[in-house]
């Protein structure tokens, strides 16, 4: 198997932060949460991998990771929020932890 090609300006880190007490409702399939939540993501900056790292019954935490280096440092600097669904439909700001 050959490797992926990778761009120079492409990130050699998988995880770029973490979201924690992120809601999962369970009623849609795993994998159709995480790319809803990619796609949320993606609206402010460009994910490039989304994943599940722990869960208690409904709340999961997620670790994402960002397309480039530069795109992750400018928006961990900026102190931007992610607004998510929670409980009961409510959008809830997510603060991105580094560890």
């Amino acid at each position: 198997m050959l490797p992926r090609y990778k761009d120079k300006s492409e990130s050699s880190f998988r995880v770029h932060f973490y979201l924690k007490n992120v809601y999962y409702s369970g009623e849609s399939k795993l994998p159709v949460f995480l790319q809803d939540t990619a796609t949320r993501i993606s609206k402010v900056v460009e994910a490039s991998i989304v994943q599940i790292y722990g869960s208690v019954r409904k709340i999961v935490d997620l670790s994402v990771g960002l397309k480039t280096d530069q795109q992750a440092a400018s928006f961990l600097q900026s102190h931007r929020k992610l607004v998510l669904p929670g409980e009961f439909g409510k959008m809830v700001e997510h603060e991105p932890v580094i560890s």
